[in-house]
């Protein structure tokens, strides 16, 4: 009898088991970008399901914010975010300022939304809920019923922070975010120019000595075994999640002087923002040397990635006429890094590192991040191309 009793369980679990996948298929069928959301979900299903790339998902007026540039500093993101208010004033609303910061500080405490940095957040952003006297939530929920303009913030330093994607994803899981990536050594002396006069650690010593002193760190045991793990840790993305946060903790980030040079550790920081937030067709990485040469032609593809649509001809002309710009800063400097040696030095350090960050941004490709440039017309900066 208990024999009969198991053999027919055993059959309804069968049969239950054949209606829940026909079910599943039916509705993978009708509506088949779920596929990507499964395969986020259940990751040892992602060999077998088939990923949904580059469609274009909706860019969200209760997002926190809509809309992120969140790096990389001194790789185009002020000249981005003026194209952007620019061409899109009736879609997108001016902050109190181009980089908000916000998400980098602040007690991000349960409940989020009584927390006096979501407050000052909602603030700064010029959010239409800032002031509403509902709950975020309900007044959220009725944005999408009305005419509601697009939040921005443009804080470059979001991508190097390992905090930063944490806080989003606790407050807006649904923000479009965009990353504009510039080969090291160049960034590094645009950077230290524009630092130069804001921290005495800049600007008490040439750009050669902080070169210097960013080589000797990194051959320190601490930092040079790190790094190697990073190198080592082949295509998983959440290993070189964990030892990005280990670089942090061992200061690279924090010192001005260090980071100049150690914010361009690109591959890492991709890879702990992927591991914690990023959503298929909701992240847009750019080579920022494509936006340097044909300004245009990029933010086409950006405005195809955030509204679905290519600019009109207003917005081209409008676009090719403005002068470009650089956020500069009153103490400005002219540094060069002018020893031949030396700058071999830092593009033979970097070289295995921006490698690895072709991996990432082939796999980032593959799961449904959008990309731009990075092809054959810039191999001189970039020792890979995707195809």
């Amino acid at each position: 009898m208990n024999l009969w009793c198991h053999l027919l369980n055993f059959r309804h679990l069968i049969t239950g088991l054949l209606v829940s996948t026909l079910l599943l298929a039916t509705a993978l069928y009708l509506h088949p970008s779920s596929w990507t959301s499964i395969a986020l979900q259940l990751p040892f299903l992602s060999p077998i399901l088939p990923h949904t790339k580059h469609q274009f998902a909706p860019t969200v007026p209760y997002a926190l914010p809509s809309i992120l540039i969140a790096g990389t500093g001194k790789g185009g993101t002020t000249d981005l975010y003026g194209q952007l208010i620019d061409n899109f004033p009736t879609r997108i609303t001016r902050g109190m300022s181009k980089e908000l910061g916000t998400l980098n500080s602040g007690s991000w405490s349960d409940p989020y939304t009584k927390s006096e940095a979501f407050s000052t957040y909602l603030e700064k952003l010029m959010h239409p809920c800032m002031n509403t006297t509902e709950s975020f939530k309900e007044c959220s929920q009725t944005l999408t019923e009305r005419e509601t303009k697009y939040t921005i913030d443009a804080s470059p330093l979001y991508l190097e922070r390992p905090n930063v994607p944490f806080n989003l994803k606790r407050i807006s899981p649904q923000t479009k975010v965009i990353i504009l990536l510039r080969e090291p050594v160049s960034r590094a002396q645009s950077l230290f120019n524009h630092w130069y006069g804001r921290s005495r650690l800049i600007k008490s010593a040439p750009i050669t000595e902080a070169a210097k002193d960013f080589l000797n760190l990194v051959s320190t045991p601490a930092v040079s075994t790190t790094l190697q793990q990073l190198l080592d840790s082949q295509d998983h993305l959440e290993t070189q999640s964990l030892y990005y946060h280990l670089v942090d903790d061992l200061g690279i980030l924090h010192n001005m002087r260090y980071r100049v040079f150690g914010g361009s550790f690109y591959a890492y920081s991709l890879a702990n923002w992927s591991s914690i937030y990023f959503q298929p067709n909701r992240v847009l990485i750019i080579d920022s040397h494509t936006y340097f040469k044909d300004r245009t032609y990029v933010l086409n593809k950006v405005s195809q990635f955030l509204f679905n649509e290519p600019l009109t001809t207003e917005q081209i002309e409008t676009s090719e006429k403005a002068k470009v710009r650089n956020a500069k800063h009153v103490y400005k400097t002219d540094a060069v890094l002018d020893d031949e040696q030396q700058k071999q030095m830092l593009q033979d350090f970097y070289r295995p590192h921006l490698i690895k960050l072709g991996e990432t941004l082939k796999k980032l490709k593959e799961s449904g991040c959008w990309m731009v440039g990075f092809d054959s017309d810039n191999d001189t900066y970039w020792p890979f191309t995707l195809q």
